[in-house]
């Protein structure tokens, strides 16, 4: 399943950065050119990076750049930047 991903980044002098790319989560836990593994449980997402942990809320919601339904997810990584995504 791939996934466009956005982190929001505070820069030092108070502007926000956002840096866009392309996950992809493979159907055995893995992710695509991504050491890190992925897992779902009750709608929470949760990606290991080397034993940091991820948890990333999944939901439902609307993409209002093609107008249609999708999956959302978002949290805070452990730099307390937020992160989200969309199906």
């Amino acid at each position: 399943m791939e996934w466009e991903q956005i982190l929001l980044e505070s820069v030092k002098n108070g502007t926000v950065k956002n840096q866009s790319t392309t996950v992809e989560y493979l159907e055995d836990g893995q992710m695509a050119g991504n050491p890190a593994a992925w897992e779902l449980q009750d709608k929470i997402l949760r990606i290991n990076r080397n034993g940091d942990i991820l948890r990333l809320h999944l939901r439902r919601g609307f993409d209002w750049e093609s107008n249609r339904p999708t999956l959302i997810y978002t949290g805070l990584n452990d730099q307390e930047c937020s992160v989200w995504g969309k199906k």
